[in-house]
């Protein structure tokens, strides 16, 4: 995905028009504003009941795997939600499929919740998605003050600054950033 034409934006953009989305593996996504994409799966109650959204979303209660039906009417959902509230989205590129290849674990959550096909939904219903480069360092930066750890193990939830004292969820602080990168590519932050 390209950046969307970034350099043909006005300058004078308003930022509260603006999220960033960082990948999660348990919400699919994280946003900005502190929204997620959780998936019905991960919001039942319990065994015996069913979560529906709309009509046409009824997850079986049995099952912990979606159908593609199901996967595309939530990936569907939540890209049109996303783009109706900010006419430009910021994402960070990231090769799913060397994630697949390379991090046995992580394939299966890939395989299931299939974030490029949401990828690619977000890119066909906003006015402008803006991809940031897949090394910008999103979860290593202080979202407050732009301190940079220079670890940070991939199974830390909380990033905390040790400069300023921030301290929140480490996919939120990541979306944060990628929003703020964003910003920067389109000449407005």
């Amino acid at each position: 995905m390209s950046n969307g034409g970034a350099e043909q934006m006005n300058t004078h953009i308003d930022s509260s028009k603006v999220v960033g989305l960082d990948y999660s593996q348990q919400k699919l996504y994280v946003a900005s504003d502190g929204s997620d994409g959780r998936s019905p799966l991960g919001n039942r109650t319990n065994s015996n009941s069913s979560w529906t959204h709309g009509s046409e979303l009824r997850i079986n209660p049995r099952s912990k795997l979606w159908t593609d039906k199901q996967r595309s009417l939530w990936h569907k959902e939540n890209a049109e939600k996303l783009s109706a509230l900010y006419p430009v989205i910021v994402i960070e590129e990231l090769d799913f499929e060397e994630m697949r290849r390379n991090r046995p674990l992580l394939a299966a959550t890939l395989e299931n919740n299939r974030p490029d096909e949401f990828y690619n939904m977000l890119a066909k219903s906003c006015k402008q998605l803006i991809t940031v480069d897949r090394y910008f360092a999103s979860s290593q930066i202080c979202s407050r003050c732009g301190y940079r750890i220079d670890f940070f193990p991939l199974n830390e939830q909380m990033f905390f600054c040790p400069k300023c004292g921030n301290c929140l969820d480490r996919d939120l602080n990541a979306a944060i950033n990628i929003k703020n990168e964003g910003l920067r590519l389109l000449g407005a932050g």
